[in-house]
């Protein structure tokens, strides 16, 4: 992480006092996370706006392990904007999401070891969320795509070819595999 940017004014630990925060990290990804808001510790609150900026999808998506999923993302990126309200109600932490918006930017997927994409979103957008913890409630405003493509075609044995990106081992490997632990029992 870097920079890692860290501003804290007036902090305090007394009843009901707020400190204003300004963090901004630097990702090795590219991407950029910042929060700028309010913070008390006592009682424990903060509001604010969280912005997430510039991932590489293809960098982050190295984390994952691909057994079960048999896609890659050639390449991507994002912007994320949010506001929120931390608070304590009713002896539980409470969470509001409002005026968050998702931007996704050129997005590619492929087969695992293939650079064919399978589905390129150019632009994808997410407006207007508002999420509730407490009731469990998540609404959005809108959600709009431009110029996607979707590269899909039927294999010679009846499957569209997206239906093996999303399973695990085909049944011959599972045999394989089952054969082999109880083989040694």
């Amino acid at each position: 992480i870097s920079p890692l940017n860290l501003e804290i004014n007036n902090f305090s630990t007394q009843v009901n006092k707020h400190s204003k925060l300004d963090v901004v990290l630097g990702l090795t990804s590219g991407g950029v996370l910042e929060w700028q808001g309010d913070l008390s510790i006592n009682p424990l609150m903060s509001t604010g706006v969280v912005k997430l900026d510039h991932l590489d999808f293809h960098q982050l998506w190295g984390l994952f392990p691909s057994e079960k999923i048999k896609i890659d993302i050639l390449e991507g990126s994002e912007s994320i904007r949010a506001d929120y309200q931390l608070f304590e109600s009713a002896g539980s932490m409470q969470l509001l999401v409002s005026n968050a918006n998702i931007d996704i930017f050129n997005v590619k997927l492929s087969e695992l070891e293939d650079n064919k994409p399978l589905i390129f979103l150019p632009d994808l957008k997410v407006s207007g969320i508002d999420i509730n913890l407490q009731k469990k409630t998540v609404e959005i405003d809108s959600i709009t795509s431009r110029n996607a493509h979707f590269n899909a075609w039927l294999k010679t044995d009846g499957v569209i070819n997206y239906q093996t990106l999303f399973t695990e081992n085909s049944s011959s490997e599972k045999t394989a595999i089952q054969k082999s632990s109880t083989d040694g029992v």
